[in-house]
């Protein structure tokens, strides 16, 4: 009876998970997660931001969400039929952005608007570090979308 011993088996066992651990270090699977949070944030900031635009062009140009209640005025006046969900911040030492935060629950997206520009922002902080090595050591990383001229980017910033 041919067959194969403990000790081999062990051997190509130990194999296969120093390799599997190799494999999983070089992918990261925590920055990988990271990045996929950060794409349905940036998701959700350009369709809320196009729904302020909207909100703006509804209202005849005369005004924008207040800021206070951003997210019930975007609903009543039909530019959402749901407000995004928040998506949770995982890694630590992530700030949220605190300005006018929305949804209650896992607060994500924020929202400015400046009366002498006429122009409003929407905004999240970037969680990846992919995206956050774009910006200089003790810089927050936003992406944000400004209805000025109806894009959005990527926004280093101090405050």
């Amino acid at each position: 009876m041919k067959g194969f011993t403990l000790i081999e088996i062990l051997i190509v066992v130990a194999i296969i998970g120093l390799l599997a651990m190799i494999i999983l270090v070089q992918i990261d699977p925590t920055e990988l997660l990271a990045k996929v949070r950060d794409s349905s944030r940036i998701s959700a900031v350009a369709q809320l931001g196009k729904s302020v635009t909207a909100y703006y062009v509804v209202s005849n140009g005369s005004e924008y969400p207040s800021v206070a209640d951003w997210d019930t005025d975007l609903l009543a006046k039909g530019q959402l039929s749901t407000f995004p969900s928040g998506v949770r911040y995982a890694l630590p030492g992530v700030s949220v952005c605190q300005t006018n935060i929305k949804p209650s629950v896992y607060p994500t997206y924020c929202y400015d608007f400046d009366q002498s520009l006429n122009n409003a922002i929407v905004f999240l902080t970037l969680e990846s570090q992919a995206k956050r090595s774009k910006c200089n050591s003790g810089e927050n990383t936003y992406f944000v979308y400004s209805t000025a001229d109806a894009r959005s980017g990527i926004i280093c910033s101090t405050d």
